[in-house]
């Protein structure tokens, strides 16, 4: 990639760019990301168009179909190209390694039966909102115990406990 546009794509990245290398040739990255990460991605690029970085690393969604988007982990460094500064960008496809990291966190911060936070991700947003309270913004905190429900999951079973913890 020059600052002008794409010089060279291979399979991978025509396949996830949407096109054929004579169609990507001469199109910029820009034209292919969400509007939101232009400015932080060109930033970064200028950095290495102009020497003061060699390489650099970000996250960026990459749109280039209706209803088509894939967050992409963009490594790119300057390349030792004699005249007209050339950058290397790698693609590397995160989407489903995030969601899946989204999910195994959902799983470690809640409770599989309710959905409700456990005990230990509410004690962390506790602190995070006791810390703004030192500031001087008001804060309330609630909490629930439900006593004796030890009585209902032996009287009724647990599978009526569980409907009763759902509808808390």
């Amino acid at each position: 990639h020059t600052e002008q546009g794409i010089l060279f794509s291979n399979k991978a990245a025509c396949g996830l760019l949407h096109g054929e290398p004579s169609r990507l040739l001469g199109q910029h990255v820009f034209d292919y990301l969400r509007a939101s990460d232009v400015d932080r991605v060109a930033l970064a690029l200028q950095s290495l168009f102009t020497g003061t970085a060699e390489t650099c690393e970000l996250e960026a969604v990459v749109e280039v179909a209706p209803r088509f988007s894939r967050l992409v982990r963009v490594i790119a460094s300057r390349l030792p190209w004699p005249g007209t500064p050339v950058i290397q960008l790698l693609l590397n496809d995160i989407t489903d390694q995030k969601r899946a990291e989204n999910s195994l966190r959902q799983l470690t911060i809640t409770d599989e039966l309710t959905g409700a936070y456990n005990r230990r991700h509410v004690s962390y947003e506790a602190a995070l909102y006791l810390n703004h309270a030192q500031d001087g913004i008001p804060v309330s905190i609630v909490m629930v115990d439900i006593d004796h429900f030890k009585a209902v999951n032996d009287t009724y079973g647990h599978a009526v406990g569980d409907l009763a913890l759902k509808r808390l």
